[in-house]
């Protein structure tokens, strides 16, 4: 959670402010989420498997998915009902490059 604080979530409200679409009220920093008006956006940490069981979205944005287990990313995709964004620094290859790329190129 550090790192999403210092990273991913800080970068999110600076974004909402920049373009004058933050709101204070919105935002729930004990549980790291923001309301929009047709959703919620949570962040979470999920370093293993067991704590994306369950919780089903619409949208799944993974947050240097390279320091992610393929196990997490997958249990959580399956949950995920419209689509999933990755990032990650090309520094050397995991399993996008292994297990996701040849899909795409088939």
């Amino acid at each position: 959670m550090p790192h999403l604080k210092l990273g991913c979530i800080n970068d999110f409200v600076n974004i909402l402010k920049s373009d004058n679409d933050y709101d204070e009220r919105r935002h729930n920093k004990t549980e790291q989420s923001y309301q929009l008006r047709k959703g919620v956006i949570e962040f979470f940490s999920a370093e293993d498997s067991g704590k994306v069981h369950g919780p089903r979205r619409d949208i799944l944005y993974i947050n240097e998915c390279n320091n992610v287990h393929y196990e997490v990313f997958y249990q959580a995709s399956m949950r995920t009902n419209i689509c999933t964004f990755l990032d990650f620094n090309p520094v050397q290859s995991f399993w996008v490059h292994d297990k996701l790329m040849p899909m795409l190129n088939a």
